[in-house]
């Protein structure tokens, strides 16, 4: 493993971020720590190219939105998968915009995101239950170290 996925692996850590599979996409991040997972991975020089979206519960049988999921290595609750994922290739404008003006970006698109649902609109901002997670691109090779707990 090189340095700069070693770098990655450790912010994973520090923000109990857990990835959906062996890769570094899907990596749901709790609502107490994805702003300073943004920030952080941003100012590694870490591209999100992606948000996916995860409901989180106590029980997987009381999700509302989302399908089903892993059980949190964290927290005591479950991520339910709302079949979802938001393309966003201005996050990486790297020779155009600051650091700042990229987590600024991907925290405007997520304070604004809004599901048309059946019996109406769910929103981020709303709904404590909606979780993001990242996209990063990164080389295909790598395969993330940080499998459970």
């Amino acid at each position: 493993m090189d340095l700069k996925q070693e770098k990655l692996e450790e912010i994973l850590r520090k923000y109990k971020a857990q990835p959906v599979g062996n890769g570094y996409i899907d990596v749901i991040v709790n609502r107490d720590y994805y702003k300073d997972f943004i920030a952080e991975s941003i100012f590694n020089d870490f591209e999100i190219n992606a948000i996916s979206w995860w409901e989180y519960t106590k029980e997987i049988s009381d999700r509302k939105f989302g399908m089903g999921g892993p059980k949190s290595w964290f927290f005591d609750g479950w991520f339910a998968e709302i079949c979802t994922k938001d393309s966003y290739e201005e996050f990486n404008i790297m020779e155009y915009t600051s650091r700042k003006e990229r987590i600024d970006t991907i925290l405007e698109k997520i304070h604004s995101k809004v599901f048309k649902y059946f019996d109406g609109n769910i929103s981020f901002l709303k709904n404590e239950e909606l979780i993001p997670a990242f996209w990063f691109n990164v080389p295909d090779s790598w395969i993330n170290q940080y499998i459970g707990t």
